[in-house]
Formats: C-alpha cells, sequence, structure tokens
C-alpha cells in the first residue's frame, strides 16, 4: 500500500480508484462538475459516476462499504443502496477504475459540494450530453447503453 500523494503521477504505479454509477429504476446521476482554476477539474464538465480514492482502511472493509464512503462524500441519498461491480476501467491516468452501480431505493439525492449538481436522467437524455462527459463517463455510458440494449 502506498499513500495517494506518492502514487499520483507516478506512470509505473496505478491508483485503484471507485467509480460508482447511481441508478433509480432506469435513471442514472448525471452530475455536473464545476470548472475550477488552471487543471480545469477532471477535464470536463458532466460525469455519470463520483470518484474516490483507496485507503488503507478500505482493505478491511468489503467493496460495497469502500463504495458507500465514497458515494457518500460527494452525494447524499435518502434511502439505501445495493451495490454491484459492473467492471474494471484501465485509465489513461495511471489509474485503475472499478465501476460499481450503485441502486438505490429511492430518487432523493443532494449532492454536497455545493458547487456540483446533479439529476437524474435516462440515458436517452443523457446522450446530449455525452461528448461533455470526461473519458470514463463516455466509456461507462456506452457500457450501460449496451446493457440496456441487450435487455430490450
Amino acid at each position: 500500500m502506498r499513500g495517494r500523494d506518492e502514487v499520483e503521477g507516478e506512470p509505473s504505479l496505478e491508483q485503484i480508484i471507485p467509480f460508482i454509477v447511481f441508478n433509480y429504476q432506469g435513471r442514472y446521476l448525471l452530475i455536473r462538475n464545476p470548472i475550477i482554476g488552471e487543471g480545469k477539474r477532471q477535464g470536463k464538465l458532466y460525469s455519470l459516476g463520483v470518484r474516490g480514492h483507496l485507503q488503507e482502511e478500505d482493505l478491511e472493509e468489503d467493496l460495497s462499504s469502500w463504495a458507500k464512503r465514497e458515494f457518500e462524500k460527494e452525494v447524499d441519498h435518502l434511502g439505501n443502496l445495493s451495490f454491484e461491480v459492473l467492471g474494471v476501467l484501465n485509465g489513461e491516468d495511471e489509474s485503475l477504475g472499478v465501476v460499481i452501480m450503485a441502486k438505490g431505493d429511492s430518487p432523493q439525492l443532494k449532492m454536497r459540494e455545493e458547487l456540483k449538481l446533479g439529476k437524474l436522467v435516462t440515458l436517452s437524455e443523457a446522450v446530449g450530453h455525452l461528448p461533455f462527459m470526461n473519458n470514463w463517463s463516455q466509456v461507462v455510458f456506452d457500457f450501460l447503453r449496451s446493457l440496456e440494449e441487450e435487455r430490450g
């Protein structure tokens, strides 16, 4: 285990980052991120997921606890959540993303960071935002759309 500051920017070391996608009855949380300062936080305005970081204490917990903690840092959800791993993304930024679906039993959400906005959308409604989504969200969007097509 190495600290976040030690692995960020080090190409030979990959960070494991959860990417939690919220779903309520076929609607997904589309997050509008603020653009802050020179780095233009996360590069693009929209995201279909909440990103987090693995911490040493997470190694002693199960994946659901890890995902719940990271999701609740960003989103206040008034209801119960269940978690399911959808897959793994090999990021361009020396990171390995674990894509996790958080299924909620309530549509009541509030973003914790006042500069962020979130709304529940269907994939059809989200398609217009696709060019403005971060890379991980674009990949996850395509995956979710293929799942929906398979289910008919």
